[in-house]
């Protein structure tokens, strides 16, 4: 499976003749940037209630001399769509994108143990199992952490 960026596609706007039942899963990129829907991407598949099926990716974005890493990886532009093409069909949507006057590139692979980024020289890499437990931990750590707090009222 290949990850495809696609930009200025319109939020939430639905394309079926650049989709035409090729792509595998899209995910929005306007909340957290890229980093953040790759990493809910390797993280957002269940094998059955709580048993998480967590599937990596290496992905290695074009270095722009304008754009420092953090606005690359954790912008939260509009119409961004990382979407997954099963290899067999990468050409086909990236053709279809490119006759529809859509922005798309070939930005990495699907598999592995980790979610791992490159851009530039920064080379970033998180064990899936590091990420998982600290996205079902997050609330409960908040909480612990929170100092507690006593009612003064009398009953």
């Amino acid at each position: 499976v290949q990850c495809v960026g696609v930009r200025a596609w319109q939020a939430g706007e639905e394309n079926p003749r650049l989709a035409c039942g090729l792509i595998q899963s899209a995910h929005d990129c306007s909340e957290g940037g890229l980093a953040v829907a790759l990493s809910e991407c390797c993280l957002s598949q269940e094998r059955g209630r709580g048993a998480p099926k967590l599937l990596g990716a290496q992905v290695e974005l074009a270095h722009q001399d304008s754009v420092r890493a953090e606005a690359m990886l954790f912008g939260e532009s509009q119409a961004r769509i990382l979407a997954s093409v099963a290899k067999p069909f990468l050409p086909k949507v990236l053709g279809q994108a490119a006759i529809l006057g859509i922005p798309a590139a070939r930005i990495g692979v699907v598999g592995g143990q980790l979610l791992r980024i490159r851009y530039g020289k920064s080379d970033y890499s998180w064990p899936l199992n590091d990420l998982h437990n600290a996205w079902w931990t997050a609330i409960r750590r908040r909480m612990e952490s929170r100092p507690q707090t006593r009612s003064n009222t009398k009953t």
